[in-house]
Order: C-alpha cells, then sequence, then structure tokens
C-alpha cells in the first residue's frame, strides 16, 4: 500500500524544472505540420506578409525566427532537388525552427533555403548562414553516452522496484509499471537489440572518426550527457516502495477487485497494488491536489519552448541524415541517439502519468447518512448523546495509458516517417519487443489500465461544508464532532458538500460533490388498539393494548382512569396491555383513560396526554341466519335469529315481514315460510328503543317448479405487456352467476337438486349485462425509449335467459370480443405479440319429471347460434343432453332399452343448427322420477387463427349471438 505521504516525499508533486523543461517528448507534433500539395511560389500578398526575424551567421541547431500574420502551412528545407519538412514552434514574435544539422553544415557551414507555404503559397524566406559547429571537446562523447544512460537506466530500474533476475511473468502479465521497465531494459540490454548497449558499443568502434566527430557535435549540442545525468538523479530512491498503512483511523472500504492476468483483448491487468491509502478528507485532498497538478502538467506539456527547441533540433538533425541516405549498421547510432532521447523524457511522463493513474482524480458519489439515524424519537437525547452527520464519497483515479511508455518509448523514433533507420532492418530489436509483449500477454492488449476506485471515503468537518438548508426542526453545533441539536418536532433538510477548492477536479460533477439528507424529530405518542373503548356489556372486562411510538423511554408515562374503572398494566418493552374491569351501571358510561408522557419534550410542548373514552356499545341488532332456506313439499322455510347488544334493560325484538308468515321463536328467533316464489324483507325492531331496526332479504325457492339452473358468465380481456410503463390494472376476469356459485354436481339427483341448483322460476329470468372492456395501454422497451400504444380491448356479454312454461327455457344473449396484434422489438427483431379477448357463458339446466307410465321424452332445439370457432382448432360440440331415472328410494337405476344411449353430444355454431334426443322411459314403480339436463356452452374469442401461419399486426374481432328455446316435450 502507497500512502499520500510516501508520494509526496517521493517528489510526485516536485518534478524538477528540468523534467518539466522536457516535458514535449519527441513524438509530440509541433505546430504547423499538415501540409504538401503543390502550390505557387513567388510574390503575393500572403508572402509580402512574411519576414524573417534571425540575422546574422547562426550555427546549426539554433532557432530561426520568423514573423507573418498569414495562416501557417508547412515550413519546407531546401537540400539539393529534395524538399524536405520541418517542424515549427510559435514564439513570441512568430515561428521559429531549428537550423538543420547535416555533416556539410556541422563541418563547413553553409547557406540554408526555406520555404514557407502561406495560405496555399510558397514563399522562400531569404537565405540564413551557418557557420560551422565548434569541434567536439570529445569525439568518444558517444561512448560517454551509453555510459551515462547505462548507469540512469539501472536507477531507474531501481527507482520502480525492478531486478531482471527476480521479475516473473505473473509480475509482467500484472503490474504496468513491471512492465514498462522490463521493456526498456530488454531493448536497451539484449545483445540482438540493434539499440543495445552492447550493440551499439561494436557500432561505435566501427564508425569512421568523421561519424564520431559528427555525432559528437550532435550530442554536445543538445547537451544531452547533462540530460542523462539529471535522468539518474532523478531515480536515485524508491519510487514504489511499500509501507505500512498509517495509523490514522481507516475507513472500512470495497476491496478494489484486482485481474491477475492479463486477458486480452482489452485492457491490460491494473493498478491495484500500487493503490494508494485513502482513508479520511486531509488524504483524498492531497491525493486530488497531486494529481490535478499532474493533470495540468500533461494539459501545459508545451509549456517551455526550450523543450520544443531542444526536440526540434534533434528531429531536424535526423530528419535531414535520413535526407544523405544514412543507412545499416553506422545509422544505427543515430537511431539509438533518437530513442535514448526518447527514454530520457521518462522523467516527466512516467512520473506525471503515475501519479494521475494511481491517485484519484474525480469525486464519483457522495453520501450523507446520519449516526445513529436520520428519525429521532422526541426524547432521544434524554438517553443518548446528540446524533451527527457523516458524510462519505467515492473517488477514482484516470484511467492510465502506458502504451506511449512502452511502444513509443521504444520504436516511436525508429518507425517514424524519414527514419534514419529502415524499421525492416531491426529484426533483432523487433524479436525482443515481440518476446517481452508475449510473455506479459500484452501482444493484443491495448496498454490501458482501468481506473482505481476508492469506497466509502469518510470526510471530517475540516474539509466539507454542512447546513440545514429547508425546516427548523434541528440546528448544526459545529465543530470536529459535526454534531446535530434537535430542537423541536417536525423534519429539515440537511446537505453536505465538499470543500471544492480542496478537491480540484477536471472532472467531478456539482451532483457528485454532495448529498442531503431529510431528518425527523417524531412526537410521542401512545395509540390505543380500541378508540374509544367499547363495552358490549356493562360489568364485562375488555383487554386493551397500547404502542407507545416514538420513545427511547417507554417506561416514563403516567397513566390516570376515571373512578369508576379498575385498571391493571403490564409493560412489554414499547407495549402496554391493560385489563379494564368496567361497571357494571350502565348509568355510569362513558368512563375514561389517560396516559401521559413524563420523558422530554421537544417544541411545541403542548398537551403529551391521550385520553381514549370507555363507552357502552350502541343498541345494535344483528339479524343471522340459523336454518338455510328449503322445500318442504311445495311450501319454502327459511329460520333466522335477532342478536342485540348495547342494551340496558330489554333485548327482545318485535319480528315483522312484508309476505308470507313468520313464527317466533324462543331467544329472539323466527320462522320464515311462503308457498310463493318472490322477495320478502324481514324485520326485528328493539322492544328497548323502536327506534333500531334491522332487515333482511329473503328470495324464496321455486318449491313447485321442476325447471333449475347454474349459469356462470365469464368476460375477460387480456391486460397487455408493460415494459417500461404501469399503467394497467391487474388482468381479471369479469364473472356473473345464477343458481349455486362453485356447485358440486357429484351424486346430483331429484332429491337434492334445490341445493345443488337454482330454481329457474317463471316470471323470474336470468338477466346479465356485464363487461371487461377498456383502453390499456401496451408498452415496448427499444433502446431508450419506451413506445407506447392505446389498446381498445373489448369482452361483453350481454342477454337473458327465461323459463317461458311448458317446460321451456328460452334464450337471447349477444357476445363481443376485441384484441389486438400488435408490433414489439425483441433484442433487435421485430415480432408480433397478440392481446386475446373472449367470452364463455356456461348453462346447465335441469328439468326433473315424476315417472310412472311408459313415456317419451324429447328434447325440442329451436336454436341458433351465429359465433364461429378460431380458426385452425375443431369445432367441439357445446351442447350435451343426458337423462337420468331414479326410483323411489332416490337411487338412480337405469331402466332404458338395451342399446339406448342415455346422453347426446351436438353441436350450435354459426351456419351449424343443433340436433334434439328423444328417450322412451319404460313403466317404473310409483314415485319414480326422471332427470333430464341439457350442459350449453356459447362462446367467442377474439384470437389469431391456430393455422401456424405468421400473424401480422392486426385488430382481433369476434361475435356470436343465441337465441331461440330448449323445450322438453312429455308424451
Amino acid at each position: 500500500m502507497i500512502t499520500v505521504d510516501r508520494l509526496l516525499a517521493s517528489g510526485f508533486s516536485l518534478l524538477s524544472r528540468y523534467a518539466v523543461a522536457l516535458v514535449a517528448s519527441l513524438f509530440l507534433v509541433a505546430c504547423g505540420g499538415g501540409g504538401g500539395g503543390s502550390s505557387s511560389s513567388g510574390s503575393s500578398a500572403a508572402c509580402n506578409d512574411l519576414s524573417l526575424l534571425t540575422s546574422g551567421a547562426i550555427l546549426p541547431g539554433d532557432p530561426i525566427e520568423f514573423k507573418t500574420q498569414q495562416p501557417l502551412g508547412n515550413v519546407l528545407l531546401v537540400v539539393d532537388d529534395t524538399e524536405l519538412v520541418l517542424d515549427s514552434i510559435t514564439s513570441d514574435m512568430g515561428y521559429v525552427v531549428s537550423a538543420p544539422i547535416t555533416l556539410e553544415l556541422a563541418e563547413n557551414g553553409g547557406d540554408v533555403e526555406l520555404i514557407v507555404e502561406l495560405d496555399g503559397e510558397r514563399c522562400p524566406l531569404p537565405t540564413v548562414e551557418l557557420e560551422p559547429l565548434p569541434a567536439p571537446s570529445n569525439t568518444d562523447s558517444y561512448a560517454d553516452v551509453l555510459d551515462t544512460f547505462e548507469q540512469a537506466l539501472q536507477g531507474f530500474e531501481a527507482a520502480f522496484g525492478y531486478d531482471p533476475d527476480a521479475v516473473s511473468d505473473e509480475d509482467l502479465q500484472s503490474d504496468p509499471f513491471l512492465l514498462t521497465a522490463h521493456y526498456i531494459h530488454e531493448i536497451f540490454n539484449d545483445p540482438s537489440s540493434e539499440i543495445s548497449f552492447a550493440y551499439q558499443r561494436d557500432v561505435l568502434a566501427s564508425m569512421t572518426e568523421q561519424d564520431k566527430a559528427f555525432l559528437a557535435q550532435i550530442i554536445e549540442k543538445i547537451d544531452f550527457i547533462t540530460l542523462l545525468n539529471a535522468l539518474g538523479d532523478k531515480f536515485q530512491s524508491p519510487l514504489l516502495e511499500s509501507v505500512l498503512p498509517t495509523p490514522e483511523p481507516v475507513v472500512a472500504a470495497m476491496v478494489e477487485p484486482r485481474v491477475t492476468y492479463a486477458q486480452c483483448s482489452g485492457t491490460y491487468a491494473d493498478n491495484s497494488k500500487h493503490k494508494v491509502d485513502i482513508y479520511n478528507g486531509e488524504t483524498l485532498s492531497r491525493g486530488m491536489k497531486l494529481s490535478y497538478e499532474a493533470q495540468t502538467k500533461q494539459k501545459n506539456a508545451q509549456v517551455f519552448a526550450e523543450s520544443e527547441q531542444a526536440k526540434n533540433t534533434m528531429k531536424n538533425a535526423v530528419i535531414t541524415i535520413a535526407g544523405q541516405a544514412v543507412k545499416g549498421a553506422s545509422a544505427s547510432a543515430y537511431a539509438a541517439v533518437t530513442t535514448l532521447w526518447a527514454v530520457s523524457n521518462i522523467t516527466k511522463s512516467m512520473e506525471v502519468d503515475m501519479v494521475a493513474a494511481l491517485l484519484p482524480s474525480e469525486i464519483t458519489k457522495a453520501e450523507l447518512t446520519i449516526i445513529p439515524k436520520a428519525r429521532l424519537e422526541e426524547d432521544y437525547t434524554e438517553k443518548f448523546a446528540d446524533p451527527s452527520w457523516l458524510f462519505r464519497v467515492n473517488a477514482r483515479s484516470k484511467e492510465y495509458d502506458f502504451s506511449k511508455l512502452v511502444a513509443d518509448t521504444g520504436f516511436a523514433a525508429l518507425g517514424a516517417p524519414n527514419s534514419p533507420v529502415d524499421p525492416n532492418s531491426l529484426f533483432g530489436a523487433s524479436e525482443v519487443a515481440t518476446r517481452v509483449t508475449t510473455k506479459a500477454k500484452a501482444g493484443d492488449c491495448e496498454l490501458v489500465v482501468p481506473p482505481i476506485s476508492w469506497f466509502n471515503v469518510t470526510i471530517g468537518a475540516d474539509y466539507a461544508d454542512a447546513e440545514f438548508i429547508e425546516g427548523n426542526a434541528f440546528e448544526l453545533l459545529g465543530g470536529s464532532q459535526r454534531k446535530i441539536k434537535p430542537l423541536r418536532i417536525g423534519a429539515a433538510e440537511l446537505e453536505a458538500r465538499l470543500k471544492t477548492n480542496e478537491f480540484p477536479s477536471y472532472t467531478t460533477v456539482v451532483e457528485n460533490e454532495r448529498d442531503t439528507i431529510v431528518m425527523e424529530n417524531l412526537q410521542k405518542a401512545f395509540i390505543f388498539s380500541s378508540n374509544p373503548i367499547v363495552v358490549k356489556t356493562a360489568g364485562e372486562t375488555a383487554d386493551v393494548d397500547v404502542l407507545i411510538r416514538n420513545s427511547v423511554f417507554p417506561e416514563k408515562h403516567e397513566m390516570q382512569t376515571s373512578a369508576e374503572l379498575g385498571v391493571s398494566k403490564t409493560r412489554a418493552d414499547k407495549m402496554l396491555y391493560l385489563e379494564v374491569a368496567t361497571p357494571s351501571d350502565p348509568e355510569k358510561y362513558p368512563q375514561w383513560i389517560s396516559l401521559k408522557s413524563t420523558s422530554k419534550s421537544l417544541e411545541p410542548t403542548g398537551d403529551r396526554e391521550t385520553r381514549v373514552q370507555v363507552k357502552l356499545e350502541d343498541l345494535k341488532i344483528r339479524i343471522e341466519e340459523t336454518v338455510a332456506g328449503s322445500c318442504d313439499e311445495k311450501t319454502y322455510t327459511e329460520e333466522n335469529r335477532a342478536v342485540v347488544t348495547g342494551f340496558k334493560d330489554d333485548d327482545s325484538v318485535t319480528w315483522s315481514v312484508d309476505g308470507g308468515s313468520i313464527t317466533e321463536l324462543a331467544d329472539n328467533g323466527v320462522r320464515f315460510t311462503s308457498d310463493e316464489v318472490g322477495t320478502f324483507v324481514l324485520t326485528a325492531t328493539s322492544n328497548e328503543d323502536s327506534s333500531i331496526t334491522e332487515s333482511v332479504t329473503i328470495n324464496t325457492l321455486d318449491c313447485a317448479g321442476n325447471v333449475f339452473m347454474n349459469a356462470k358468465i365469464i368476460s375477460n380481456a387480456q391486460t397487455p405487456d408493460e415494459e417500461c410503463t404501469s399503467s394497467n390494472p391487474e388482468d381479471t376476469a369479469v364473472e356473473t352467476h345464477f343458481g349455486v356459485i362453485d356447485p358440486d354436481y357429484e351424486g346430483l339427483s331429484p332429491s337434492n337438486i334445490r341445493q345443488k341448483m337454482g330454481s329457474l322460476s317463471e316470471g323470474f329470468p336470468f338477466n346479465f349485462n356485464q363487461s371487461d372492456s377498456e383502453f390499456l395501454v401496451f408498452s415496448d422497451q427499444q433502446g431508450e425509449q419506451c413506445v407506447t400504444q392505446t389498446l381498445d380491448m373489448v369482452a361483453d356479454s350481454v342477454g337473458s335467459v327465461e323459463n317461458q312454461g311448458d317446460n321451456t327455457v328460452a334464450f337471447g344473449s349477444r357476445l363481443d370480443a376485441q384484441g389486438h396484434c400488435v408490433n414489439e422489438d425483441d433484442d433487435g427483431d421485430q415480432v408480433t405479440e397478440c392481446v386475446t379477448a373472449s367470452n364463455i357463458n356456461n348453462y346447465l339446466i335441469a328439468w326433473v319429471f315424476e315417472h310412472q307410465a311408459e313415456t317419451s321424452y324429447e328434447v325440442a332445439l329451436d336454436l341458433l347460434c351465429s359465433a364461429e370457432p378460431v380458426a385452425g382448432l375443431p369445432a367441439d360440440n357445446n351442447l350435451i343432453l343426458s337423462i337420468q331415472t331414479f326410483d323411489p328410494s332416490g337411487q338412480q337405476v337405469n331402466v332404458l332399452p338395451l342399446g339406448v344411449i342415455p346422453t347426446k353430444l351436438t353441436t350450435c355454431r354459426n351456419g351449424v343448427q343443433p340436433d334434439g334426443a328423444v328417450w322412451v322411459v319404460p313403466e317404473m314403480t310409483q314415485g319414480s322420477k326422471v332427470l333430464i339436463q341439457a350442459n350449453f356452452t356459447d362462446s367467442v374469442h377474439a384470437a389469431p387463427p391456430a393455422t401456424g401461419e405468421e400473424v401480422q399486426e392486426q385488430v382481433l374481432t369476434a361475435t356470436g349471438e343465441v337465441t331461440g328455446t330448449i323445450q322438453v316435450l312429455v308424451d
């Protein structure tokens, strides 16, 4: 673990001026590139604006400054018949290019011709005279360069904890800094690399004296030895030394996931092993300030003109050497110098990039919490200390792109346009590079390390501001303890925010720097399980529970009662259990119980008492059925009882009815009888207070009738899917019933049919008119867009079934259904989703006949049905006729002649008229009975065809009507 203190001590925020001066490495493109193409040459308005500011003779490598107000294109160096592009930078007066260094110019001097492209014109500058470079003080300075850089590189490797003999494949696959150090070590130390120390020393030994002198002049001109010494001085101590965590308290944080091996394609490994210990506002502030400083330096990498001057001097030297076609082994020395130059700039890029990568650079989340909680009991601070606010943030570092430290550092100069070395000749260096990246499993990696995250970093009052932005229920006490004092009942909203100047960032947004939370003081309260406490009978004992809410001292209360009550009390935590003995004298009511808090109170400090009344229940009558209605021969009978509560002296009632007959029974009971089919109102009136009454409605059975029916009408329009809305109600069907709901038909016989089915009496038709129709929403999530449609779903059923007498049941009904098939997106594919609607009407009709002599029973059907079946599905039989015979004891017996089938299946659909049935039942013993049933289902379905064909977007409709009769003819 690396601490902020260690980073600070290591100099991450105090880069030397010299290193900063070399911010712009060889590979940064200077101003004024781009250009090329043909253009005219000569005098023009653009050329007339051009003037040379440099005067007199200068040395190769010195700046050449010129001035123009026109947009600058390329600056071209004329060498024999060749024009080479030079890099330029801006100056206070205009633009600067470096005078080229060539073998001829270094030894003898000469004139330099430059052409400046301005606004499409080619404008020649006046000839610049160059004097020869001074003779080198040491023609073997390249040997000194190699020795100095080798020592500097050893210091660099040690500073990053790199040991070539100890580094493992896992290190290379998980640590970007060790991979960088290993890469640079290998290309400069493996003898097979053309730019290695060993290889270059062999090249030096074979160079001509003229080449040695020229190379020495370049090295002395750019003061290369001083740069390399600065590089060596920079890495005198370890930069990534592991240290013990600071003894200051550390907030527990999520463990940062670590990629042990680089698994590519994708990004390379992570920085977890170098994760800096950020644990509070101070360390986070210091880390972000260092990171901000490093990013600022990255953003201002070209701040010092001398760095561009030095860079252009070297680059122009390389370009002009290329113009003289230096090739082969001798040219590798110039390539090595260029590569050494690039690696030396790692003092800037490595340190600055590491700071930006290892330290937090933005706040990603802020969270405010209240310790111990945000909703406080009124007397909380009577038992506990004042609450406090806790502000925590999550932070993240930048993504770390270290490709330039590997690929660019090693080979950008070698593979750049106009490089003096043919990249195809650098087989050894290429093989070394490939071997390193293969071992690191980084051959197909983006050399990018994902950001590091820090979670739940606690920010104290020194680094965050807090204030209540709404409400006055609390106040801040201030100080490092971050205490909050409750003032009054109510709520207040607290905001905490970072002190922005302490956490500089280029990317943090305001929303991530602050958070709010609503705090509340809750008034202590006593919640009675019954208020008022109602006693049914004077003198009884009532059990009452009381919840003591919003209090840390539930035991701090006092109870008072009226004189006639006896109350015993027990407590378990915040529950009081009261046993209330009430007075037996009704005249003593009402009574009362009071509970009052004696713990700490907040404003407003008004009445803290809760008082409930103990009262007798109001005089009330409840009627309950004691014997269910049934038929005795042709008379309907039902018994009920009145239960009277809240009386003082008299709990008796007087019964009355608007039809039929009643007989009063003991205990306020009554028997109702009627020979008529109809609806009757039975009323009980209190004898203590005649203004108190209660009534029930009695629907009598048709005890003389022989036609029975159970019917179930179902309408259901399906609810469409909603992927991104929540507008529709729950998908439920609408149902209407006649007769017995959820009947049990097992053992159905004439003797129990009145219990299992409803009487379909003459003059009392079954009418229904129900609808499950509604405009409903279909929604489809398509990418980030929520696409909605409103669908008109229909499921309506209206009609009537009537007993017309003479064993005839008449039908008249209409069913309508409408659904929809709509298109929706399914992971990029267009599919069709169908939302259906349906109506299903089922009727079970039964006729009961006394039977003795041989008789013919014919079920005559005069029905017309217009409903269509769903295309692709078979049209099943929807009407079943059957006959059963029962002996005088009620047992089912089969007396039909052999071969006569007691069941007939038929169909009533559009264009299909059903067939009836005839059964001849032989003579049976007197008291026998015949039961005939017709089970009829009429339905419509708005659904797509079941043919297997692809369904298109469409409106689905279905309609069906039923008219006509079913009659049983007895002969």
